[in-house]
This record gives structure tokens, C-alpha cells and sequence, in this order.
């Protein structure tokens, strides 16, 4: 045991006979998994040494009686130091031991008339000063996890809110494009997007969270960028063999959607696309998945990618089946991006062409 206590916490300043000392006053103990070695309000007048293995440190509640676990202790540290200290203290906490342990146990009575007690006794207070200073710093961290979490449930309130005024818009807000004049028609885009935007505005003014929480930054977006091309190079092919082996007969881009528009019009739509594209992925996956994402911290990132497409999809069954369906697909593809990456410039590229494929293909 002469080890255990060699530059020890408890014997700093203290002389080799002193250590020595104190080392010939220890007794030994050995305790298994799950045993008990103090239990909270029974007193101990001995201070406690972990020769080997560990324990845990668990407080009870006193309402419902359930045991939570403080903290783990090591080799080398020690506990008991309170009732060795005070008369009758009984104790704050219980320890039970993890696994297999070996404790020294220094038992007041044994040195309390020693000179040597008193020196023991200052290095135990200022070791507690420590440890005070740690608890309350983990109290501290642990109230701010606290008050993020309620901030997450909060926001997530919200953001059930609009996502059911968005349901509500979307069948509350026609499709008027249908036979309109090609700028009425690009008009009529933007208005539906514009309508949709305006409930997000009230949540991010009371949430007060920085633009880069919702992806509106410049970290990572180099790979950001170069992911999506990648996946871009990949899914284009793919997205127009659908088209092909689903709408046999067909013109492979029909450019549906842009027939009757003069040229100065068509290059003004993909023009301002990528804006479109921008604020969309700003909605669903800065603010949606974002806060999803928050919600279900215990969740696999697959729920709220899948959740946010399905969303998206909804979004755009005004259309058709199919565009919702090759919607989702394609959501599903940027929500997985954003998620890489926290960053609304690689999804916001990959929006923007595989968007224009599908108006090429004549899905939109």
C-alpha cells in the first residue's frame, strides 16, 4: 500500500516517515460487483483509498427513491473523507463498487490523536475546495444541456406549427399556373414560394440562433460542393433511365413545362432558379432537418432526413404522384448531403441541376 499513497493528493507535503505512517495505519478490504461499500445517510468515521479497480458514486432521490449516478472514481482515488473530517456526518452519497476492488481504509480513531491528523485534515479541505470548484462546473454545463434541451422542445413546437400552416397552405393556395402566360407562370412559382417562407420568418426571430445553424455558411463547402457534384454525376444518369424505361414513347426531355416560352423568359427562369433552389433548402433542410435533427438527438440521422423528404414530397403532390415521388427520392439525396456537411451551398447546387433535369425530363 506504501505506493498507493506515494505522491498522493492527500500526503502532498508530507515527509517519508509521515507517508510511512500513515501507510502502517491502513487496513485492507476487498469488495465484488454491485457490493456496497458506504451507503448514503449511514456514518462512517474512516477515509476510503481505491488500491484497484473503481466504484460509483449514486444519490438518491428522495421523492421516488431512484438511484442516479454522480460520478465514477479510479485507482488512487479516495472518498469518506467528509465523516472522517466532522463528527457523525453521515454520508452524502453511496459507493458501490463497478467490479472487483480493493480499498485501504484509514480509520479515524487510528490517527485523530497523531499531529499528522491535522495535516491530513488541510490537504482533505483543499482537496474539497477542488472538487467543489469541479461540481459546480459540471453543474453549470450540466443546466446549460438543460436549458438547450428545453430551447430543442420549444423550437420543435414551432416548427410542428408550420409545418401544419404549410399543410394548410398547400391546399388552401391553387395551382393557377395552368394555362397562364409563361410570366405569370414564373410568377405564380415564386409567390407559392414566397407564401411558404413567411411562417419560417417568426420562428428564426424567436429563435435567435446564428445563420450557420442553419446552414447558411461558408465552412466545409468545398467538399459540400464537391459531393454533391459527384452524386450529381451519378444520379443524373440514373433519374433519366427512369424517365425512359417509365414513359416509353415519350420525348426523353420534352422541356414540358417551358413549352410556349420565348427565349429571353426561359433563360430569366434558370437565371433566378438557383435563388429558388436556395431558399428552399433553406426551409426544409437549414430549418426543418436542422431542427429535427436537434429534436431526435437519439435518433439515427436517417429519421429526420427520411421525415423532412417525405415533407418535401408532400409538398408537391399538387403536381403529380410521380413528382412527389422523384421528389422524396431526390430529398432523401440532399438531406443526406446537408447533413455531411451543415451547409446549405453543395445541396443548393445539387437542388438547382437536378431540378432543371427534372423540368428538362417534363416531370415539373
Amino acid at each position: 500500500m506504501r505506493n498507493l499513497l506515494d505522491d498522493h493528493q492527500l500526503t502532498r507535503k508530507f515527509t517519508r516517515e509521515e507517508v510511512d505512517l500513515l501507510t502502517s495505519l491502513l487496513g485492507t478490504r476487498r469488495y465484488g460487483a454491485g457490493e456496497c461499500i458506504m451507503r448514503e445517510n449511514e456514518v462512517y468515521h474512516s477515509i476510503f483509498f481505491i488500491a484497484s479497480g473503481g466504484v460509483e458514486v449514486l444519490k438518491r432521490e428522495p421523492k421516488t427513491g431512484k438511484e442516479f449516478k454522480l460520478v465514477d472514481f479510479g485507482e488512487g482515488a479516495f472518498f469518506g473523507e467528509m465523516s472522517f473530517v466532522t463528527d457523525n456526518e453521515p454520508a452524502s452519497a453511496t459507493i458501490r463498487a463497478t467490479g472487483d476492488v480493493e480499498v485501504a481504509v484509514l480509520p479515524k480513531e487510528s490517527i485523530a490523536s497523531l499531529p499528522l491528523y491535522h495535516k491530513l485534515v488541510l490537504n482533505i479541505s483543499s482537496n474539497q475546495m477542488a472538487r467543489m470548484r469541479e461540481t459546480n462546473n459540471r453543474y453549470v454545463e450540466s443546466l446549460s444541456a438543460q436549458v438547450e434541451r428545453l430551447k430543442v422542445s420549444k423550437e420543435f413546437g414551432q416548427l410542428f406549427i408550420i409545418t401544419v400552416i404549410l399543410f394548410g397552405l398547400q391546399s388552401v393556395v391553387p395551382d393557377t399556373s395552368e394555362g397562364a402566360t409563361p410570366l405569370l407562370q414564373i410568377g405564380f412559382s415564386w409567390l407559392r414560394l414566397l407564401v411558404y417562407l413567411v411562417p419560417f420568418v417568426p420562428l428564426l426571430v424567436l429563435q435567435r440562433r446564428p445563420l450557420a445553424t442553419y446552414g447558411v455558411t461558408g465552412v466545409g463547402w468545398k467538399r459540400s460542393l464537391l459531393e454533391s457534384l459527384v452524386l450529381l454525376v451519378v444520379a443524373a444518369p440514373l433519374f433519366t433511365v427512369f424517365k425512359y424505361l417509365t414513359v416509353p414513347g415519350q420525348a426523353l426531355f420534352p422541356f414540358t413545362y417551358f413549352a410556349g416560352y420565348p427565349l429571353g423568359l426561359t433563360i430569366l427562369y434558370f437565371a433566378i432558379y438557383p435563388i429558388h433552389s436556395f431558399l428552399q433548402e433553406f426551409m426544409l433542410r437549414g430549418v426543418m432537418q436542422g431542427a429535427l435533427q436537434r429534436f431526435m438527438i437519439d435518433s439515427k440521422p436517417v429519421v429526420p432526413i427520411t421525415v423532412t423528404s417525405l415533407v418535401f414530397g408532400m409538398g408537391h403532390l399538387y403536381k403529380s404522384p410521380m413528382v412527389a415521388i422523384l421528389t422524396v427520392a431526390i430529398s432523401f439525396l440532399l438531406g443526406a448531403i446537408y447533413h455531411r456537411h451543415k451547409s446549405l451551398i453543395g445541396v443548393t447546387v445539387l437542388h438547382y441541376f437536378l431540378g432543371s433535369l427534372a423540368q428538362a425530363l417534363g416531370y415539373l
